[in-house]
């Protein structure tokens, strides 16, 4: 008998129908896994792409401070007639020192935000530049603002205000610590940033003209000969300071004071007239900033109280301390340790060398205090981890939030200035 064979799966053994079942259950398993990491990458994308976008076009950095004065701002340019300008070849130009003042003032919807940096384009390319940092990751900053508003009258709240002198880092910015200053303006201080031309990234005039600062091969050996060195002699240009670069900018802050107290007598803008009390002189500092404090209040007595964050202080000023109450904030070691492994950072050497420093100046110094905080990196002592989104996740940050390490640093101020002033 002849059978015609049909092709159907009915037609076959049991266990090889099971295993078509299985295969075919197997298969629409693994399509649907598929899809759903497919819908969970998109979703990853979609929310990596939101919140870089957020980061990049959100106008406020900060959130708004939390005491009772709105801000104002204000900027000059201090010039020295006394000192010529070392690292230009014009043997005849004055030193110049770009300044911005911020300053409790009245409440009025009538102004606008200040820009967060002002020549910001221009800063931040010589940031990028000095830094080997990709200008994309600053090209956002051109659109930021602060919560401070320009040229707004002072508040009458109090007849007069404390003073305290901000210093950035190196290749830093008057504005790169606003979390800090806005906060201790709205509690009732005046702040002034000082742009020390060549320690800053770049330093802008009225006059539209502008000096970018040297490269670490040229500036570190002039800052090091400084730091070690009893007698150190700055020479660029063919042009010599007695003193070292560190005591070149100290002079800039003593001209500095000198500027407000004139200022204080006969302000053209009419903004600080008779507001800045200057018998309550402050000054802070981060990184290099901390270390043109030390310096400035070293050698000038109107500085009544030192806040130093993270810099490895002068030989000769860690030997000999402050005569005035000095606040030092830095890190564990093993801290530092962790943000080389990540990110880079100092050498051992390095960490030693600023650890040892830090410490002689608070034994040296009657009226000191010395604080370490764990889990944070060099530059949260600044606004920069604020500038990209995922700074800890990217090694730029450390493990504590950025927002809970700037609630802290500026507890720690102002409780101090609150103190000593």
């Amino acid at each position: 008998m002849h059978i015609i064979p049909f092709k159907s799966s009915l037609w076959l053994p049991l266990n090889a129908k099971k295993a078509g079942i299985a295969t075919a259950a197997v298969k629409k398993q693994l399509q649907q896994m598929k899809k759903k990491m497919i819908y969970t990458l998109i979703a990853i994308v979609f929310f990596l792409l939101v919140r870089g976008a957020y980061y990049i076009f959100r106008p406020a950095l900060f959130a708004k401070p939390t005491s009772k004065y709105a801000i104002g701002t204000v900027s000059y340019c201090v010039t020295d007639p006394d000192r010529e300008e070392i690292f230009i070849t014009d043997k005849h130009q004055a030193r110049q020192i770009p300044i911005q003042v911020w300053y409790p003032a009245e409440n009025t919807s009538q102004l606008d935000y200040a820009p967060y940096i002002p020549e910001a384009i221009k800063v931040s390319e010589a940031i990028s530049e000095l830094l080997h940092i990709p200008k994309a990751l600053l090209y956002p900053l051109q659109f930021k603002r602060s919560n401070v508003l320009e040229k707004a009258p002072i508040s009458k709240g109090k007849s007069q205000y404390p003073v305290l002198l901000y210093l950035t880092g190196l290749y830093g910015h008057r504005c790169i610590s606003t979390f800090q200053i806005q906060e201790l303006v709205s509690q009732g201080y005046i702040v002034v940033g000082i742009d020390c031309p060549m320690a800053v990234a770049l330093a802008t005039f009225p006059d539209g003209s502008t000096l970018k600062s040297l490269p670490r091969t040229l500036i570190d050996p002039m800052l090091n000969e400084s730091l070690t060195e009893d007698n150190p002699l700055l020479s660029y240009n063919g042009k010599t300071f007695e003193g070292g670069l560190i005591a070149y900018f100290a002079k800039d802050v003593s001209r500095v004071i000198d500027f407000l107290t004139t200022l204080n007598t006969n302000d053209p803008n009419n903004f600080l007239y008779n507001k800045l009390n200057l018998d309550k002189l402050g000054a802070f500092g981060v990184s290099l900033g901390g270390i043109i404090v030390s310096e400035a209040s070293w050698k000038d007595a109107r500085i009544k109280a030192n806040l130093i964050m993270e810099s490895q202080i002068p030989l000769k000023i860690a030997q000999t301390g402050l005569r005035v109450p000095t606040m030092v904030i830095t890190r564990p070691t093993e801290t530092m340790r962790t943000e080389r492994e990540r990110s880079g950072g100092w050498t051992e050497s390095d960490i030693q060398e600023h650890l040892s420093t830090m410490g002689n100046l608070c034994k040296n110094t009657a009226e000191s205090e010395f604080v370490q905080i764990p889990d944070i990196f060099h530059v949260d002592f600044t606004d920069a981890p604020l500038w990209i989104p995922f700074a800890h996740t990217l090694g730029f940050s450390g493990k504590t939030p950025i927002e809970e390490t700037h609630h802290k640093l500026n507890e720690l101020t102002l409780t101090f200035f609150e103190k000593h002033l």
